[in-house]
This record gives structure tokens, C-alpha cells and sequence, in this order.
């Protein structure tokens, strides 16, 4: 009985559902019962009650419940060309908080009603249910495909989902969001994410695609005091500290206006609340999207038509900027909707009303110009050329093309920034230099924008921003002197209220972890008062998007409190050290910081490491070799290390057992795009035998990581048990998913319009990272001196400048390493180099 009830798993709820055509219009039913059973005759059937038929929510929009007890509500979505029934349920309590933002209507002049009460919503879900409530490539495009083929015409989107990226303004989604706002004159506004204080943490993709509009979270004193009842002594509207900042990692704007970003207002009835405080830039955006919709009302009550193409011209215009708010999360400033209609009405007016203007710098295909300190000298100019080029519908009449022209003002605020003063701007667009004069600069940040205007209205047209990033221990000499001074850095900073420290450094050659310490200065260690930090250390890397290599803390600091941390980094990258006062703490503090670089050269000597099938493992350890580590001080100190070697997993590389690419029709498979397309489908499956229940984790190397970026229209994967049931879900970024010893199927289908390119694909190999089949999660490997074979015990001194050498001895364990897995698993191990004095063990 108890292996029974060890094995026992529960499949859920089971629902009985039919569809049918009732007088030409399709319906469907379901029946549910919790405590359903068969009678004493082994029968089991009910009656359905009149009102348990629905349509399609797209056409009635009906719902229902399951039953009383969990409240549970759920409509259909019917595919009758394929005979699915899709039972849509919330995964969360999130969009509906969402769309109570936008247009909940409780009563009139209700306060608890939204931005624009009534106004009528198109319900689209996104999140996958089996991935925690995750989006997916699958669930952006269909739902873009969706609104272009909807017989009621979509005005604006609200999107409150966002991930991290590494290549803004690319891949598929990007595609789709410009076909549907150039063919289609929908409006698309999103979140910017949740990721601050630092920058560069604007997300995709409603900081990172220039036709979305992406909305950064503002608290004002009001809603501090209505929403959150804080003390009157918390003073001052402010953006809150997470919210999102620019720029993205493209040199692009970030945010492109804030919002009020916090709201009461109503959630799912099975949360078994009415109402519920929830804050972030899921809250601006449909603050944001409300307020634009409120505007579009207005200008078509005056008998204007607004293209959607003018909107973020005509935000970026009227927003108000917020003295004394950080500008990387407020952007052009608050929304302002009485402005926002007179801007609307001004340029939907114009004749360039249906272009959409993009800025591009050609030597880095950014949206921004963007120079660092450790991609270019200090003490020189820098010349970036800026490309503005007009985009629109494919039906625009050739005349109207031809009549394109404008005469171009550009300014701005800071004079080491050098423009143009005039351009001329036609139809095919322009290109101009920009030059930039790093050397007049001090360490910092340091930002602006050039405003590109209509010579003739003043009106803004576009916008350049412009970054300049400057290492505080970046000198302006080579010199040997100036090496010490590279390795380490302290300050003391004062935070005021609401206030935020940024402190750029470049990452010394050869620096495997920074060592941060921080510890409350002054009159503040002896007060009992709790204050929040955030401390964000990210790196600039750009081939990683920023939350791949970011230390994030949030700090309560009490009296006389001080943190350390070691964080890994990688040389020759800028990191940024942000600090900042929470948004709720009243008064400011005073703060010590430093930052100590540990370095170490390390490289691996052996032939069976140069011939790894697995790019990115840090090692692969041959059962019949040594592994010889060449160590070298890149410092002028003398360093203290602990050296420790380990096998800790095991990677198994799978390749396809079949592969089959079909046609998918049907409504719920056609990809927008000039005309609406069919989808094919790769169907790859692999087989995995797990020797040891465990973690594992799945990784498909040429898809994972990207989502908005991806490419392709697509991607899930499915792993099954031995007896055939669902063990996991996995998509665009890999976990751990616990899975028992025996045979499993993985089933991996990619989608995309072009056969020819899932054709690449058939032949794609997976990556299965396994526990290691001994007990233990790590096995320890022994460490020889290069010269004496004696064993490596204890600390190790490295003088300035000095080398050693290390062999990694696997041949004396060559049992005990056959024992940790199966022939043909490549097992992974690390060497880690712990520096004496440390506050803690890291790997390096």
C-alpha cells in the first residue's frame, strides 16, 4: 500500500466536453461533477442543464462556472474545422487585474472604476497553463494573428508580459508587431518591465521594439498615501525602483513614457476577494493603453481619424517630463491625455500621417547611439552615422510618397553632443553624422537626445538618444602605475530620498569575481530605523541579455548593517554598480561602498579538452588523462588562493529517434503576415533513459534563450514517462524538471511558416544534463603541483606576476569516475579558486 501510494500520481479533474452544431451555430458543453461517480448499475448519466451551452467567446462572449465551490470561471474558444474544443481558464489573477485597470465599471464616477470604464475588450490568453502561466513564441503569434483577422476591429493592445533579451528589435514577433501596426492601425502598448534600478534593464518587448510602446511605473504622492498608506514623511512622486530602465542594450530609448504603475482594482472570483493592490509596469501599461484609448474616443467624437502611427510621435511630444525622476525609467515623461488628444488631432492631420519614422546607427544597427568606455578609447571623439528611414502600409498611393518631404531642425541640450543643424527628409530617407566628444566627459552616465523637428510647425518628428558610459577606473593612460588602481574602487555616497548612486567600472582583464561590501556610514548606524536598498550590479555584454550576468539585492539595513557579495563577471565587460533609496523609505542614508576585482589567467592544457562536442562546458574531464592548469597572477599584490577541483554533472547528447514535418491547417494555425499562411511543424522525438531519478534538464543549444528575438513561430517540448503519461513542459528557457528512473519520450515541435527552414533543423541534436549517477551531488577530483606531483593541500600564494601549474589528476580515480555515469555521458567539472580573505566560497 505505501509503494502504491508513492507511485500514485493525480491526472487532475476529469471533464466530459462535446460540441455540435445547433442550427448552423456551434456550440459546446461541459460537464463536470468533483465528486462524480457511477450508480449501482455501473451507469453514469446526466442531464445538462439549459444553460451549460456556450459559443464561442469571440462571438457571445459567454462564460461559466465549473461549480460554486472553486468559482473557477471558463469559456470556449472552437475550432470547428479541426473538432477542438479549447476550455480557456485564467492561470493567475494577473490579466484580469489587468483589464480592471482599463475598463472596470463599478458605477458611475465610481473611483474604483478603470481609465476608461466600459470600453470594450477582446480577451486574448498568452500564458501557457502547463508552464506556470509563461508566454510563449506559440501564444504571441497566434494572438497577433488573431487581432489581424478579427472581425472587430482592435484599437490598441495592452500587453503586461515581458522577458529579458540580448538582440532588440528582431526575430519574429518583431515582424508581426509592424505588420500589425502598418497594415492593421492597431496600437500596441507594454509593460517595460520590472528589473530596475539599473540600466540597460528595459525589457522585451515593450522597451525593445520601436512600433511597440513601452511604459515605465510612476507612484505619486496621491497613490502613496490611498493605495499604500505610507507615512505623510514619505514625500515626493517618483518612478518606483524596479521599474525597468533604459536604455535597452541596442543604445534604443527604453520606456517610452510612465505611467501610474499601482491600482486597486478587481481580480478572479476564486481568489475569493473583490479587490486587490497589485503594482509594476503591468499596471502602467494598462493605465497607459486606457489613457490612449480615452484619447482615440476624444479625437473621434471630433471627427478625426488617428493612425496609429502618429501615437508614439505624438506621446513622446506631449508627455510631461518629472523634475528630479530618474529620465532611464520616466522616458519623454508622464502621460498626459488632454495634451495627448491635441497631438493626436495635430499629427493625424499631417501629410506624413501614415509613416513611421525609425532611427538606426549604421555602424552598430542600434536605435540609439550608444559609446562605452571599454569599447572605445576615453580622450577621443567618436563619429556615429544615423540613419532616419520611413516606413508605412503597403497600400499608400505612389503620389503620396512622391509628395513626402520635410525640412528638418536638429537640437540638443548638450554641447559634447555635434549634429547637423538641418536635414532634408524624403521619402527614401536620410543619413547624417553624429559626432560625440568622450573626452570632454567625467566618469558616469551621461545622456541626452537629439530632437529632429519640422522646420516649419516646430513639431517633434523623432527622436536619437544618446549614451555615453564612463569607467571610473578606466584611466586615460597605459601606464604601469595605473594598473593597482584598476583592481579595486570605494566610495562613500549619500542617498537622499528616492535617491539612486550609479558607479560604472570596467572589469580588469583577467577578473573571474568582484568582491562588493557595503555598510551603513554616520549618524544612520546608530538609528534603529529599517531602510530598504536595492543594490543591481549588471554587466554590459552583448551577446547576453542583461539578467544572465546581474547581481540583484534588495537590502534592509538596520542600524549599523553592512553586506558582503562576491558576483562572477567577465573580463573587459563595463559594470554598473547601482544603489538605490527604496521608493517607500523615508529620509535618506549614507553609505561606504567598494568594489575589489579578484583576478587569475587560467587555461586549460589538454587535447581531450580542445576536441568538446559541447560549446560553453567549462570542462571535460578524460577517465585516462591529467588535465594540466596553468595558473598565472595578473596582479602586482600578493594573492592567497583555495583551489578545489569537481565533477558535478554529467551531459548526455541526444540525437533525434525521428523527425516529421507536416502541414498544420486550421484556423488556430494560420500565420499573419501579407496574407494569412499556413504553419508547418517539426516533430523531433528523442529517447532519454534515466539510470537515476533526478533533476534533469533539457537544453535544445540553437533554440534556447530567445523568445521575442526567436525566429521561429514556435517551439514546446513534451517529455512523457515510461507509461506514456506527461512528466514536464519545457519552452524557450530550460529548468530542471524532476523526472524518475526509466525510459522517457521527448517530443519537440517547432513551427514556422517555411518547410525549407524546419528542414535545417531535422537533424538537431539535444543536450540532457543529468545528475551524476553515484551518490553525492559533486565528486571530488585531486589536485597535483605540475613539478612535484604532491598533492595540492591547504592555501596556495601566487606572488606578483608569477605562474603555476596544476595537473587535475582523473587517471589515479578512473573507477570511481566510470561509476558516475554511463558510457558515451561527458562529465562536467569545474576549478574553483577561492581568494583567502574572502566573504565567501565562489567558483571561478
Amino acid at each position: 500500500a505505501a509503494q502504491v501510494a508513492k507511485d500514485f500520481t493525480d491526472p487532475g479533474p476529469m471533464i466530459d466536453v462535446v460540441m455540435f452544431s445547433d442550427r448552423g451555430i456551434v456550440k459546446a458543453a461541459l460537464y463536470y461533477d468533483r465528486f462524480d461517480g457511477l450508480d449501482e448499475s455501473g451507469a453514469n448519466e446526466v442531464t445538462l442543464p439549459e444553460d451549460s451551452l456556450l459559443s464561442d467567446y469571440a462571438d457571445m462572449g459567454e462564460t461559466r462556472f465549473f461549480d460554486d465551490v472553486d468559482s473557477l470561471s471558463y469559456s470556449f474558444k472552437l475550432y470547428q474545422d479541426e473538432n477542438i474544443v479549447s476550455v480557456v481558464t485564467t492561470c493567475g489573477s494577473h490579466g484580469t487585474h489587468v483589464a480592471g485597470i482599463v475598463g472596470a465599471y463599478f458605477g458611475e464616477n465610481d473611483p474604483l472604476n478603470g481609465v476608461a470604464p466600459g470600453a470594450q475588450i477582446v480577451s486574448i490568453k498568452i500564458g501557457d497553463s502547463r508552464l506556470d502561466g509563461m508566454e510563449t513564441s506559440e501564444g504571441l503569434c497566434r494572438a497577433l494573428s488573431i487581432i489581424a483577422a478579427h472581425k472587430i476591429k482592435v484599437d490598441v493592445i495592452n500587453m503586461s508580459y515581458g522577458e529579458a533579451t540580448a538582440f532588440p528589435a528582431r526575430g519574429r514577433f518583431h515582424k508581426l508587431a509592424e505588420e500589425l501596426l502598418f497594415e492593421h492601425d492597431v496600437v500596441f502598448v507594454s509593460s517595460a518591465g520590472n528589473s530596475g534600478p539599473a540600466l540597460f534593464t528595459a525589457g522585451a518587448p515593450g522597451a525593445t521594439e520601436p512600433t511597440i510602446i513601452g511604459i515605465g511605473a510612476y507612484v505619486s504622492d496621491a497613490m502613496m498615501r490611498a493605495q499604500y498608506s505610507l507615512d505623510e514623511n514619505v514625500k515626493g512622486a517618483d518612478t518606483y525602483t524596479w521599474s525597468s530602465r533604459g536604455p535597452s542594450s541596442d543604445g534604443g530609448p527604453g520606456p517610452c513614457v510612465c505611467a501610474p504603475g499601482g491600482a486597486i482594482t478587481c481580480v478572479p472570483r476564486w481568489t475569493l476577494s473583490k479587490l486587490q493592490l497589485m503594482n509594476g509596469t503591468s499596471m502602467s501599461s494598462p493605465n497607459a493603453a486606457g489613457c490612449i484609448a480615452v484619447a482615440f474616443s476624444v479625437s473621434a467624437q471630433r471627427g478625426a481619424r488617428v493612425p496609429g502611427t502618429v501615437v508614439r510621435r505624438a506621446l513622446e511630444s506631449s508627455a510631461s517630463r518629472i523634475a528630479g525622476v530618474d529620465p532611464f525609467a520616466q522616458g519623454c515623461g508622464l502621460l498626459q491625455v488632454p495634451a495627448l488628444v491635441d497631438a493626436l488631432d495635430f499629427y493625424a492631420a499631417e501629410e506624413d500621417a501614415r509613416y513611421f519614422y525609425t532611427v538606426s546607427v549604421e555602424e552598430s544597427g542600434g536605435r540609439g547611439i550608444l559609446v562605452s568606455s571599454a569599447d572605445v578609447l576615453s580622450d577621443t571623439d567618436v563619429t556615429r552615422n544615423v540613419s532616419v528611414q520611413l516606413k508605412c502600409a503597403r497600400d499608400i498611393d505612389a503620389n503620396v510618397h512622391y509628395a513626402i518631404e520635410k525640412r528638418i531642425f536638429l537640437t540638443c541640450d548638450e554641447d559634447w553632443v555635434h549634429a547637423p543643424r538641418s536635414l532634408q527628409l524624403m521619402r527614401g530617407g536620410r543619413v547624417f553624422p553624429v559626432r560625440v566628444s568622450v573626452a570632454a566627459l567625467e566618469h558616469g552616465v551621461h545622456s541626452t537626445v537629439i530632437r529632429l523637428q519640422d522646420a516649419n510647425t516646430r513639431r517633434l518628428v523623432c527622436l536619437v538618444p544618446v549614451t555615453v558610459l564612463v569607467a571610473e577606473n578606466s584611466p586615460r593612460t597605459t601606464s604601469p602605475e595605473a594598473a593597482p588602481r584598476a583592481l579595486s574602487w570605494e566610495s562613500e555616497i549619500a542617498l537622499a530620498p528616492h535617491g539612486i548612486e550609479r558607479h560604472f567600472l570596467r572589469i580588469p582583464a583577467s577578473a573571474f569575481a568582484m568582491d562588493i561590501h557595503l555598510r551603513v556610514l554616520g549618524e544612520h548606524r546608530d538609528s534603529a530605523q529599517s531602510r530598504i536598498l536595492s543594490v543591481h550590479c549588471v554587466q554590459r555584454d552583448f551577446a547576453r541579455h542583461f539578467s544572465a550576468g546581474e547581481l540583484h539585492l534588495r537590502w534592509r539595513a538596520t542600524g549599523a548593517a553592512e553586506i558582503f557579495r562576491r558576483h562572477a563577471v567577465t573580463p573587459g565587460r563595463l559594470i554598473e554598480i547601482c544603489i538605490a533609496n527604496y521608493w517607500s523609505n523615508e529620509g535618506g542614508v549614507r553609505l561606504a561602498v567598494s568594489a575589489n576585482f579578484r583576478c587569475l589567467s587560467a587555461q586549460l592544457c589538454s587535447p581531450a579538452v580542445d576536441k568538446s562536442p559541447v560549446e560553453g562546458v567549462p570542462a571535460l574531464l578524460p577517465a585516462e588523462s591529467a588535465v594540466r592548469v596553468d595558473l598565472r597572477s595578473v596582479t602586482p599584490t600578493n594573492d592567497m588562493f583555495a583551489f578545489a577541483a569537481s565533477v558535478s554533472k554529467r551531459m548526455r547528447v541526444l540525437h533525434p529517434a525521428s523527425a516529421e514535418i507536416s502541414l498544420v491547417g486550421g484556423e488556430r494555425n494560420r500565420v499573419l503576415g501579407p496574407e494569412l499562411l499556413q504553419c508547418h511543424m517539426l516533430l523531433l522525438k528523442y529517447e532519454l533513459d534515466v539510470d537515476k531519478g533526478g533533476p534533469v534538464v533539457l537544453r535544445a543549444p540553437l533554440l534556447d534563450g530567445e523568445l521575442y528575438e526567436s525566429e521561429w513561430e514556435g517551439r514546446i517540448m513534451r517529455v512523457h514517462r515510461p507509461d506514456g503519461s506527461v512528466a514536464a513542459y519545457s519552452d524557450a528557457f530550460p529548468s530542471r524538471m524532476p523526472l524518475s528512473k526509466g525510459s522517457h519520450e521527448i517530443v519537440l515541435a517547432i513551427r514556422h511558416e517555411s518547410e525549407a527552414m524546419l528542414q535545417k533543423l531535422r537533424a538537431m541534436v539535444l543536450l540532457a544534463e543529468l545528475p551524476l549517477a553515484s551518490e553525492g551531488k559533486e565528486h571530488a577530483l585531486r589536485l597535483c603541483n605540475a613539478s612535484t606531483a604532491q598533492k595540492v593541500d591547504g592555501d596556495v600564494s601566487l606572488g606578483p606576476y608569477t605562474c603555476t601549474s596544476f595537473l587535475i589528476d582523473t587517471q589515479g580515480d578512473s573507477k570511481a569516475l566510470r561509476k558516475l555515469g554511463k558510457a558515451g555521458d561527458l562529465l562536467v567539472g569545474s576549478l574553483r579558486a577561492t581568494p583567502r580573505g574572502a566573504p565567501a566560497a565562489a567558483s571561478g
